[in-house]
């Protein structure tokens, strides 16, 4: 198995580190960049989104998306790790409503209800969206879609 990392000057710098300090120089390869910007390359069998559509603005994340999409081979697997947010005011649990406020005063941004995400999925066109749960994390969002 391979993976190759996009991610920020500082992120993939000491991401190196950590590779070359366990070895893995031969299975993990960075990209230096803004996802929002970079090329991704293709052909990967998985994406994984990871704590990261909160940081971006809705129509960044759409964009997100679509690159991903293009990304991956046919029948590949994006894979969404998010704060949890069921879409109803008021209806937040303190993890989320916390993680709202954060992300707000850092970023400007939010964390995305489930159907939004799950919108921006379908309109890249990824298919079979399925959620799923982690019981050691019962607070996030985790889903997946195949292209």
């Amino acid at each position: 198995m391979r993976a190759e990392v996009i991610d920020l000057k500082p992120a993939v710098e000491q991401g190196r580190k950590i590779i070359e300090e366990h070895k893995l120089g031969d299975r993990v390869s960075f990209r230096t960049g803004d996802l929002r910007t970079i090329d991704w390359g293709d052909d990967y069998d998985l994406i994984l989104l990871f704590n990261i559509l909160h940081i971006f603005f809705a129509e960044e994340d759409q964009e997100i998306f679509n690159k991903a999409y293009h990304s991956l081979v046919p029948g590949g697997v994006v894979v969404i790790l998010d704060s949890e947010h069921p879409g109803k005011d008021k209806k937040l649990s303190p993890a989320s409503g916390f993680n709202e406020l954060l992300f707000f005063i850092i970023n400007g941004t939010q964390i995305y209800p489930e159907k939004v995400i799950r919108g921006w999925m379908k309109n890249a066109g990824f298919c079979n969206i399925r959620k799923r749960k982690f019981l050691f994390m019962p607070m996030a969002l985790f889903l997946t879609g195949e292209k």
